[in-house]
């Protein structure tokens, strides 16, 4: 009996009733030409298919009387004279750059943890024993996994002062890193400086150099932003570099703001309130000082004599009309009542009299005057 092959039971059951019900020495084989089903399972259209000599009457060896030339035509189909197939198996490597992984994820979380898992599945292919069997990540492993992505995105940003540490020269001194004192610890590039013997912990004095629009480094400033509410530009470059050091960390911080689309529609707009009327007295025609408003300026050094000169402090009263935005203009040796009434009635004497008396010049006017 012929093997049968993996299919799905509706085939499978009817393909073993054919074979129970027949022998394999009875089975033929039938050119595509001379094969009625293969006009179905090909497609045809109704018309032709009526009027098919093929497929009312089948194939014209099927009514011959010479069924010798038949089976010497189209001999049985044995299984022992199949050739023997093998299962091949190929293996292709492929030179893959590990780095395309960065542009597959858009937040700086997920792409810890997919660089964790990707870690954890290649030590599981070279030790079973070692790797850890839980369902979660560590905190170690994504530690590990952020080490492994800062090593990379160094390595693709400052290649020559990488090479110049590793060989122990110095860098050149057109290098962007010359300022910073740089150093290497544990493949990563540090910021140096004189805070050695602060309080601080060994990430805020030594934080790690991040390139400028890198994008991880642009992750790195949207995860902090949502972390810390959508925070300000200020905030925001303040919380980065207490483990990371960006190259031109504050256009980073503004144009990660700037492009965040919660705190743009949550950003308030200054609205200009609106003025209230113009008062009477300024709207209405009067004789110029007629009405009239009082303020004070200074104090400005004046010089007094001409021997010795000695410099006094005076200050300036203003007499601004309402109603013509005209100003009078009287220096006052000090801010007591006497020089200011002095003041007024060189105004006046100038001006005319106005018609009303604020606040100020009632409570002056209830005050004796000393001559």
């Amino acid at each position: 009996m012929l093997r049968l092959f993996v299919s799905k039971v509706y085939v499978a059951n009817r393909v073993a009733q054919i074979l129970e019900l027949n022998r394999s020495k009875q089975w033929r084989y039938i050119s595509t030409e001379e094969n009625p089903a293969d006009m179905i399972s090909r497609g045809i259209s109704a018309r032709f298919l009526s009027n098919s000599e093929l497929w009312w009457n089948g194939p014209k060896w099927l009514s011959d009387s010479d069924n010798a030339s038949i089976q010497g035509a189209y001999s049985p189909i044995e299984e022992y004279n199949l050739p023997e197939q093998r299962p091949l198996q190929l293996s292709l490597v492929i030179v893959a750059n590990i780095d395309k992984i960065f542009q597959h994820y858009s937040q700086w979380n997920r792409l810890r943890k997919g660089v964790a898992w990707l870690r954890r599945f290649v030590e599981f292919l070279r030790s079973k024993s070692l790797v850890s069997k839980t369902k979660y990540l560590t905190l170690a492993e994504l530690k590990k996994a952020e080490h492994w992505i800062l090593v990379r995105v160094q390595a693709k940003a400052f290649p020559e002062e990488i090479s110049a540490y590793k060989a122990n020269k110095d860098i050149s001194p057109r290098s962007k890193l010359k300022s910073l004192a740089p150093f290497m610890r544990n493949g990563l590039i540090l910021v140096g400086g004189r805070l050695s013997n602060s309080d601080p912990t060994e990430e805020q004095k030594y934080p790690i150099v991040l390139p400028y629009q890198h994008k991880i480094t642009k992750l790195i400033f949207t995860h902090v932003h949502h972390e810390l509410l959508h925070c300000g530009p200020q905030l925001l470059l303040s919380a980065i570099r207490q483990v990371y050091w960006p190259l031109k960390g504050c256009l980073l911080a503004r144009y990660t703001v700037h492009r965040c689309i919660p705190c743009v529609h949550a950003k308030p707009k200054f609205q200009i309130p609106l003025m209230a009327p113009l008062p009477q007295q300024r709207v209405q025609c009067s004789r110029p000082s007629s009405i009239t408003g009082v303020d004070f300026a200074g104090p400005v050094m004046t010089r007094s004599g001409s021997r010795g000169r000695v410099n006094k402090k005076a200050w300036i009263s203003l007499f601004i009309c309402f109603a013509t935005k005209a100003v009078h203009i009287e220096v006052v040796e000090d801010l007591t009542s006497q020089s200011f009434i002095a003041a007024l009635r060189r105004f006046m004497a100038r001006r005319g009299k106005p018609k009303e008396c604020g606040v100020i010049m009632a409570r002056i006017s209830s005050e004796p005057v000393k001559n």
